[in-house]
């Protein structure tokens, strides 16, 4: 795959290391094998096409994050989605790439799960330990937010915004629950 005129390369795909490289920290483990140099290939491309756009991605990464349920993968889409078409996400947090989370709704608004998976379902990636924090979360609700509680404690956080809040929590370790109360 080669990009055409006005079409940009997001990403470049990377031929594998083929032999270990003690000297550079780098060792083949298994068909684990670590990238080993850049190709001239796009991995991915992003397109104008009328008034919308397009992402093409040439090699199965839907496939891939279906199989092995990768968070790095999930956070090239997250990325994708976001940079490259626009689409904000409702819940950003910045924190490890194995902490899932999850709005439900009611008639007070929103409750939002932050679940630290030490493992996903069918996937070969562990992580023992959860995210000592803290960590900054952002939620983009569809209309002013009145609180932000936390649901174990009571505590109300301290929060900026009206629609779009940002508040900080403690460390998370397996999952914690935030009521999010709608004005």
């Amino acid at each position: 795959v080669r990009p055409r005129p006005g079409t940009r390369a997001w990403a470049a795909l990377m031929d594998p290391a083929i032999e270990s490289d003690f000297d550079a920290g780098r060792y083949v483990y298994h068909e684990h094998s670590p990238p080993g140099k850049w190709t001239e290939y796009p991995g991915i491309t992003v397109s104008d096409y009328g008034a919308g756009r397009v992402v093409y991605l040439p090699v199965p990464f839907v496939k891939a994050y279906a199989s092995k349920r990768c968070p790095g993968l999930r956070q090239v889409f997250a990325g994708l989605l976001e940079q490259a078409l626009g689409v904000a996400p409702r819940v950003r947090v910045a924190g490890p790439a194995a902490l899932h989370s999850a709005l439900t709704q009611d008639d007070e608004g929103w409750l939002l799960h932050l679940i630290y998976l030490q493992r996903e379902t069918e996937s070969m990636y562990l992580e023992s330990r959860g995210w000592p924090g803290p960590m900054e979360v952002t939620v983009r609700a569809p209309w002013p937010v009145k609180a932000v509680e936390d649901c174990l404690t009571g505590e109300r956080l301290d929060r900026e915004g009206d629609s779009v809040v940002t508040f900080t929590i403690p460390g998370i370790r397996e999952h914690r629950i935030y009521r999010l109360r709608r004005a």
